[in-house]
C-alpha cells in the first residue's frame, strides 16, 4: 500500500511539473482570465474575496485531515514539521488574509475557481501526504546550507508577494500613496510606476483594472 502511494506521488509531482510547463505557455500566449481579462460573458461568477478563499481553502483543510486522520509518522522529524509549516503559512495568508484585503475587485468565472480549487487538493494532498510519511531527512538538515538558503528565498518571495499585493492595492486609490514614476526599492526588486503600469525585469502588469 504505502509502495503505490509513494509511486502516486512521485508521478503527481512530475506530471505537476508538466502542468507548470503548460499553463506558463499558455498564460503568456492567451492570458489568465483574471481581472481586465475576465470575459463578460462568463455567466457564472464569485465576488474576488469569495472566490480566493474557496479556492485556496484546500490547501488548508486536505493538510490539516492528512495529519490528524491519516497515518502521519514522519511529522515526528522536525525537517518535515517546518517544511509543512512554511507551506501553511503560505496559504494562511493567501486564504485567510489576503482576500479580506481586497478592495472592490471583478468577479471570478466560477470555472476558473473551480479548477483552482482541484488544484490547490491535488497539491495539498501531494505536499501534506510526502511530508508526514514519506519524506526522510536528519535532524541537522535544518542547519545545512541548502535548507537554510531554501527557507531565506521562502522567505523573501513571500514577503515580497505581500509587498507587491500592497501596492496594488493602493494604486486603485485616487489619492494613493503611489504616484506614476515613482521608483519604489526592495531588496533585489524594483518597481517603477509609470503610465498606469508597474514594471519589473520579468513581469509588466497594467493595473488600471486589476484585480486588487
Amino acid at each position: 500500500m504505502e509502495l503505490a502511494e509513494r509511486f502516486l506521488l512521485d508521478a503527481l509531482a512530475y506530471l505537476e511539473c508538466a502542468l507548470g510547463i503548460l499553463a506558463f505557455v499558455l498564460v503568456s500566449r492567451v492570458g489568465s482570465p483574471y481581472g481586465r481579462y475576465v470575459s463578460q460573458r462568463s455567466a457564472w461568477q464569485l465576488a474576488a474575496p469569495t472566490a480566493w478563499v474557496v479556492q485556496e481553502l484546500p490547501s488548508l483543510v486536505v493538510p490539516l485531515f492528512v495529519c490528524t486522520g491519516m497515518v502521519a509518522e514522519r511529522l515526528r522529524l522536525w525537517p518535515n514539521r517546518i517544511l509543512l509549516a512554511m507551506f501553511l503559512v503560505h496559504y494562511v495568508q493567501r486564504c485567510l488574509i489576503f482576500p479580506f484585503l481586497i478592495r472592490g475587485g471583478k468577479p471570478t468565472p466560477l470555472y476558473l475557481c473551480a479548477i483552482a480549487f482541484m488544484f490547490c487538493t491535488y497539491n495539498g494532498y501531494l505536499q501534506s501526504r510526502y511530508f508526514s510519511q514519506y519524506a526522510v531527512y536528519a535532524d541537522d538538515w535544518v542547519t545545512d546550507p541548502r535548507f537554510l538558503i531554501g527557507f531565506v528565498l521562502w522567505l523573501i518571495g513571500m514577503l515580497i508577494n505581500i509587498h507587491s499585493d500592497h501596492i496594488l492595492r493602493n494604486l486603485r486609490q485616487p489619492a494613493g500613496l503611489f504616484k506614476a514614476g515613482l521608483l519604489l526599492c526592495l531588496p533585489f526588486v524594483f518597481y517603477s510606476l509609470e503610465h498606469n503600469s508597474i514594471t519589473t525585469p520579468f513581469i509588466r502588469l497594467e493595473y488600471k483594472e486589476h484585480d486588487l
